[in-house]
Parts: structure tokens; C-alpha cells; sequence
């Protein structure tokens, strides 16, 4: 598999830093899948394993996730009050969690970096 990291632009509205991976067969996939030529994308890494994917995805500012969600909400502004308090709940709880997995791969990166330093150290 190819594993391709993605982070939304501007022209993504609300959705804009937001980044998530995916994969393909292989290079020629990708390239045939012109993601590089959407004004909403911009590519951060190709060829990386699932860990290093996870790593950077897990780099999308808290900020971004909240902007999504808020994005989200835009088509039920005009519903009723507990049906949009459902729908609002729904996007913000993704975010929050969205938020909480973030914090936790960033902190278990940081672990394998300061143990990768502290083999480094002892060599």
C-alpha cells in the first residue's frame, strides 16, 4: 500500500487544516488520482508507513477539528432547536474525540522519540 497524508486548504472552507491519510495500490494510483491538483488539498507526505501517518495526522491543530465541526452544523442551522442541539452534539463529540486521539498519538510519539534519544545517549 501507498499512504498518502492530506491536509485540507482554504478553498476547503471550514474543513481547512484538517488532515487525514489514506492509501493506494501503489505510486501510479496515487498519481492517477490527480489528488495534488484539487485546490483542496494539499499533500504533506506519500510512501509513508501507517504509523508515520497516523503520527502527522494526529499533527491537525485542535482548532481545525472544531472548525469542521462548525462546518458541519452549517446545514442544520434552520432546523428546529432539539433537532439542531442533536446534530450540533453529534459534530462536537467527533471533534472532541477527534481532539483526545490527537493529544494521545502526539503524546505517544513524543514517548518514542525520548526513548529513541535516550538510546542514542547511552551509545
Amino acid at each position: 500500500m501507498y499512504n498518502v497524508v492530506i491536509e485540507y486548504t482554504a478553498a476547503a472552507g471550514g474543513y481547512a487544516g484538517n488532515r487525514f491519510w489514506t492509501s493506494y495500490k501503489n505510486q501510479d494510483a496515487f498519481k492517477r488520482a490527480k489528488v495534488e491538483e484539487d485546490p483542496r488539498h494539499r499533500v504533506i507526505a506519500v510512501g509513508v508507513s501507517n504509523e508515520k501517518a497516523i503520527e502527522l495526522t494526529a499533527m491537525t491543530p485542535e482548532s481545525s477539528r472544531l472548525g469542521a465541526a462548525l462546518q458541519e452544523l452549517e446545514p442544520a442551522l434552520g432546523l428546529a432547536p432539539k433537532k439542531f442541539k442533536k446534530i450540533a452534539r453529534f459534530h462536537l463529540q467527533n471533534a472532541a474525540f477527534a481532539i483526545a486521539f490527537d493529544r494521545q498519538m502526539r503524546g505517544s510519539a513524543a514517548h518514542r522519540q525520548d526513548s529513541v534519544d535516550e538510546t542514542t545517549d547511552e551509545e
